[in-house]
């Protein structure tokens, strides 16, 4: 496997925001192939490098979307041409591998969502003031980039909220078969992989909402130091995080997904965590209601091959 180590240095000299730095183990989570990933060298010093994802999904038959998953140069060396040529080379790669479009990460087990907004302004300024370095250097290079914008939200976990369920419901650790198939069920898609891919190895890291004995609702949870790191505990500013959560439609509008979400802030500080996570959404005033801000912002950008 290629060396993380100097990758990792570079990516967080490059990420100057704080808030997208990451830890060796963090990054090493995240299985980096060397077949996948190519190193700028500028007069024989590492410069910068790129980390790629096949079109192949474990959830998608004939998926011919590729992904850019990291891309860093160091500071050092930027405006030197290095970036372009590492793009240039995940264009190349991922068009041979049968990719006709490529996005920047949203992969499975993925880094990041999108490119990372890395401003150094406050979080609540209108994402367009002023146009963001990352961002301009995915549209001149032809990535069409979205007008929407995701987010990772956190908070501490010093003062919670209290766990209120009706008679008829429970949080529990239910049987994993049957929390999979409530997945499969009401999720079809990205989440059965995802919920299947960290209950194989870690059957603790969920929660389920039981109501009148049957599974109705699900979440992922997890520490830094479980078997599988969530993207949302992925960040050295959180400790553990939330994954794919939802409830069945019939019962949605009744409270239930927020004691859910408030089950799992009450679960993982149980277990020792002490700032939550939660990458990756759109939807923040839900999570804004149990007291999360949002710290980390991306935008979309994808690129037909030709």
């Amino acid at each position: 496997m290629t060396d993380p180590q100097p990758m990792l240095e570079i990516w967080n000299a490059a990420m100057t925001d704080p808030r997208f730095k990451l830890d060796l183990l963090g990054f090493e989570s995240r299985f980096l192939n060397p077949d996948d990933t190519h190193l700028g060298f500028v007069d024989g010093a590492l410069a910068g490098f790129v980390c790629i994802a096949s079109p192949a999904k474990p959830y998608r038959l004939n998926d011919t979307t590729g992904h850019v998953r990291l891309l860093a140069v160091h500071p050092d060396f930027q405006r030197c041409g290095v970036g372009s040529r590492l793009l240039a080379w995940a264009e190349k790669t991922l068009k041979s591998r049968g990719a006709t479009l490529v996005v920047v990460g949203t992969e499975a087990h993925h880094f990041i969502p999108g490119i990372p907004l890395d401003e150094h302004l406050p979080i609540t300024l209108e994402i367009d003031t002023p146009q963001n370095i990352l961002v301009g250097f995915f549209e001149r290079r032809g990535f069409e980039i979205s007008t929407g914008v995701s987010n990772d939200l956190a908070r501490e976990l010093d003062i919670l909220p209290p766990l209120e369920l009706p008679n008829n419901a429970r949080i529990v650790q239910a049987d994993v078969e049957g929390v999979l198939e409530f997945v499969r069920r009401e999720f079809p898609g990205r989440w059965v992989y995802d919920t299947n891919f960290v209950l194989r190895q870690a059957e603790h890291q969920h929660l389920a909402l039981e109501v009148d004995g049957r599974v109705m609702g699900f979440a992922l949870i997890g520490l830094r130091s479980d078997p599988v790191i969530l993207p949302s505990g992925l960040w050295l500013t959180e400790d553990c995080g939330l994954g794919p959560m939802g409830v069945t439609g019939a019962l949605r509008g009744q409270g239930l997904g927020f004691a859910l979400l408030v089950a799992a802030m009450h679960k993982l500080k149980a277990r020792g965590g002490t700032r939550m996570g939660i990458d990756w959404t759109g939807v923040q005033g839900f999570y804004q209601k149990a007291g999360f801000e949002v710290v980390r912002r991306y935008r979309h950008a994808l690129k037909t091959l030709n």
